[in-house]
């Protein structure tokens, strides 16, 4: 007889919110001090909100430096937890101080 439930773990379909970042510049300093303009009043305004990164509108041949984005991100309290990309911008999107699993989870549109 096969055993229908599986002690050790469920695995279930779950929805939910995210906030997506969509990145204009590869300009990473630029980045971090428009955020920070913007958010410097409320620290706490993110308060580790996951955020998904939406690399496209960047200009063609334009590579930014994940690395480094996602250590502006922590420090602004955000949680990257994926990446929106071109099939071109696949292959640079993939930052070393990523989560292993983000590195699987890079979604093409």
């Amino acid at each position: 007889m096969l055993e229908r439930k599986i002690p050790c773990f469920e695995l279930r379909h779950s929805v939910f919110d995210a906030l997506v970042l969509i990145i204009k510049t590869a300009n990473v300093e630029a980045l971090s001090q428009a955020l920070k303009r913007r958010f410097n009043a409320t620290p706490a305004f993110f308060a580790n909100d996951s955020v998904v990164i939406d690399v496209r509108r960047l200009e063609a041949g334009a590579q930014l430096s994940m690395d480094a984005l996602t250590a502006l991100l922590r420090q602004m309290h955000m949680c990257p937890m994926g990446v929106i990309a071109t099939d071109a911008q696949r292959v640079w999107g993939r930052g070393k101080a990523v989560c292993r699993w983000w590195k699987s989870m890079i979604q093409t549109l």
